[in-house]
């Protein structure tokens, strides 16, 4: 009779060092140090590094430091799925253009929360699997951020920007920082030992300039209705996306920090990393065009 144990959680202090795979060409170097599966303030609740792929799919079925993280990242995915299945099963849906910018907006939709979900899941395998694993993460969100580009420039483009020439290049520039921020963000995970700091101003410039750069058009009515009140017509503002800017730039803010939980360390490890990951479904909710 079959019978499914649930793996053993370990303490910071007990994660055991963990010997690099024979393909050293995909890791950094001292991945055979402990630290690499370390997350800073979070003191317990980690999987063993050498799990397998069971054990990892098992683990997230009891509290680790990532299961909300996986959970909260696995439900999106089947509802922005709901979500692109009745649109494109609606009448018309496909064959109007108007349509099209919204649709390549949900595929990647559904892809990212799903990318995430697997990556934090099958992470603790060993020190490669992580790294690929994250870098799969990273990919999806690249891909995910150019797919944000296309519903912006069809549907939330200034007047005054129409056919203009950023208008004519948002996509194609969307698509050059996605391929260029997803190289940096996976190279920002080489360096993360010798020099954490680096690692984190690196990762964090691969994710904050795509964000800022397909979000021009919303600072850009931010910025010429700042203070007008409501006179600013059509080039407002839309609730939707003013409460998108706040949530992404709360969640840009804590993932950077690293707050609260290095204040507190220890307090905050089975909530911590799930509160950063409430956040994303919730942007890629007002992320859809007003």
């Amino acid at each position: 009779m079959l019978s499914l144990r649930l793996p053993q959680l370990l303490q910071i202090h007990q994660v055991p060092p963990v010997r690099a795979s024979t393909h050293q060409f995909l890791l950094p170097r001292g991945l055979t140090e402990a630290e690499v599966f370390w997350e800073d303030g979070i003191m317990s609740g980690y999987r063993r590094p050498t799990s397998s792929a069971l054990d990892c799919v098992l683990s997230s079925f009891q509290m680790t430091n990532e299961t909300v993280n996986i959970w909260t990242h696995f439900l999106p995915t089947w509802y922005f799925l709901w979500r692109l299945l009745e649109l494109a099963g609606g009448p018309g849906f496909g064959a109007e253009p108007y349509h099209w910018p919204l649709l390549i907006f949900l595929l990647p939709a559904c892809l990212y929360p799903f990318a995430s979900c697997c990556a934090h899941t099958f992470s603790s395998m060993s020190p490669r699997a992580r790294h690929i694993c994250y870098f799969l993460d990273y990919g999806a969100l690249s891909l995910y951020s150019l797919g944000c580009a296309f519903p912006y420039a069809a549907y939330s483009m200034p007047a005054s920007w129409l056919h203009g020439r950023l208008h004519q290049l948002f996509v194609p520039a969307a698509a050059l920082n996605s391929f260029l921020c997803t190289g940096l963000s996976c190279y920002s995970r080489f360096p993360e030992l010798e020099s954490p700091g680096l690692s984190k101003i690196l990762r964090t410039a691969a994710f904050t300039y795509p964000f800022l750069f397909d979000n021009l058009p919303l600072f850009y009515r931010l910025g010429l209705c700042w203070g007008r009140g409501h006179n600013c017509g059509q080039e407002a503002l839309s609730t939707s996306h003013g409460y998108h800017l706040f949530c992404a730039l709360l969640t840009g803010f804590l993932f950077a920090s690293h707050l609260p939980e290095r204040l507190a360390p220890g307090r905050f490890d089975y909530i911590v990393s799930p509160v950063l990951a409430t956040f994303a479904p919730v942007l890629q909710v007002t992320e859809h065009p007003a």
